[in-house]
C-alpha cells in the first residue's frame, strides 16, 4: 500500500509538470514559426509574363497572384525548409509556399490545439490521482487502526 501511494505521488507530479509545460512548449515552437501564403503555382512562362506586366505597371493584382493562386489565408507553419519557400523580389517580406500534392505542414494553431488538450488531460489526471491517493491513504489508515485494535 505504501508503494502505491509513492507511485501515485510520482504520477501526480508528472501530470502537474505536463500541465505546466505544454503551453510554454507550444509558445516556444510558435516563436520559430514562419508565416507563409500557400499557393498553387503557375507555370514558369506565365510567372515571367506576370512579372513583366508588374514591372511595366500594368499589373492590377497583388504580388501573390503573380506567382500563383492563393490557397486560403496566410498561416504560421513549423519545420518548413527555407529552400521550399518562394520569396518574391517584388516584396521580400512575403513567403510563398507552393503546394505539393500530399504535402501537409504543421501549423501553429494545431500545436496550440494539442497543447490545450494535453493540459486538460493532465489536469484531469492530477484530480484523479489526488482522489486515488486520498482513497489509498484512507484504506491504509483503516488497516492500521484494525491492526492496532486487534493487537
Amino acid at each position: 500500500m505504501k508503494m502505491t501511494a509513492k507511485v501515485l505521488k510520482v504520477c501526480i507530479a508528472l501530470a502537474i509538470l505536463v500541465a505546466a509545460s505544454s503551453y510554454p512548449a507550444a509558445w516556444l515552437l510558435a516563436s520559430q514559426a514562419t508565416e507563409v501564403q500557400q499557393i498553387q503555382s503557375y507555370d514558369p512562362p506565365l510567372i515571367e509574363l506576370n512579372k513583366w506586366e508588374h514591372s511595366e505597371g500594368d499589373w492590377d493584382g497583388d504580388i501573390v497572384s503573380i506567382y500563383g493562386a492563393a490557397k486560403g489565408d496566410p498561416v504560421a507553419v513549423l519545420f518548413v525548409d527555407e529552400s521550399q519557400l518562394l520569396r518574391p523580389s517584388e516584396d521580400t517580406s512575403l513567403a510563398l509556399l507552393p503546394a505539393a500534392e500530399g504535402e501537409h505542414f504543421l501549423q501553429v494553431k494545431t500545436v496550440f490545439f494539442f497543447a490545450q488538450r494535453l493540459t486538460l488531460a493532465a489536469v484531469a489526471d492530477v484530480g484523479l490521482g489526488l482522489a486515488a491517493l486520498w482513497l489509498v491513504r484512507n484504506k491504509l489508515r483503516r488497516s492500521q487502526k484494525k491492526s492496532t485494535a486487534s493487537a
